[in-house]
This record gives structure tokens, sequence and C-alpha cells, in this order.
């Protein structure tokens, strides 16, 4: 199976509770928290990610590319794929 990284941002417009609600039910359904709490209009944020496995083929790399990594990916290898350094 391919595997594909997922990435949002939870903005807690409640505050802190709404926030802390969110980000438990995300870590339930797979999602880890990235970084700290950042602030932006009084609100406060916090970024998080996981890592699925789809059941369709994802598109094959172009030729010119080499995946040296079969290793299974968790956050941090996904986020270097994301970035490109992978």
């Amino acid at each position: 199976m391919a595997k594909r990284a997922e990435y949002k941002v939870v903005i807690g417009k409640g505050g802190f509770k709404d926030l802390e609600k969110q980000v438990s039910d995300l870590m339930n359904k797979g999602w880890k928290p990235l970084g700290g709490i950042a602030f932006n209009a009084t609100f406060p944020h916090q970024s998080m990610a996981r890592v699925i496995e789809i059941k369709e083929p994802s598109k094959p790399a172009p030729k010119t590319e080499k995946i040296v990594n079969k290793k299974p990916m968790d956050t941090a290898d996904a986020m270097r794929m994301l970035e490109g350094g992978i």
C-alpha cells in the first residue's frame, strides 16, 4: 500500500479548552502534534500531522528520482518527504 502524509492546523477559537478537545480528538484518530502552540489573532493554534496508508497506488516516481527509503515512515520522515528531503 502507498502512504500519504497529511498536515493540518487546529485553531482553538473557543480558547485553550476548545484547542485541547480538538487536539485530543485528532490524536485519538492517529494525528500527532508538531511543535508547540502558536498564537495568531489571540487564538491558539496547533499543527498536526499523520501518515496514512491509501488503497490506490500512488503515481510512480519520475525516472530521474530515486526512492531510497524503503522503511515505514514516521511523522518526521513524512515531514522530510513533504520538504523534498526524501
